[in-house]
């Protein structure tokens, strides 16, 4: 527990768990075996972080990004094609 009062911990060899205030923990343990559950073990492994403060909205933090930047460069070059073909 931190000097607010918020709860943390860490899954072995994993990402760490934000749970906040001592309140719900019941309902943070369901998401948190939800989340297990279903997302993928390569996703799990890459996460920095799962956050629980608010149970109903479980989030995964540390995550790269989907698009690589390669792909991005991609897209706005098509973009910019397109925007000169239209004007």
């Amino acid at each position: 527990m931190d000097a607010t009062g918020a709860l943390s911990g860490r899954i072995d060899g994993g990402p760490a768990l934000r749970l906040g205030r001592p309140e719900h923990l019941a309902a943070k343990a369901r998401a948190l075996g939800l989340v297990l559950a279903q997302v993928p073990a390569q996703d799990l492994s890459a996460a920095t972080y799962i956050d629980l403060r608010v149970p109903q909205r479980p989030a995964i933090g540390g995550l790269a990004p989907l698009v690589s930047a390669e792909d991005e460069a991609a897209a706005a070059a098509a973009a910019a094609t397109a925007q000169e073909s239209i004007e």
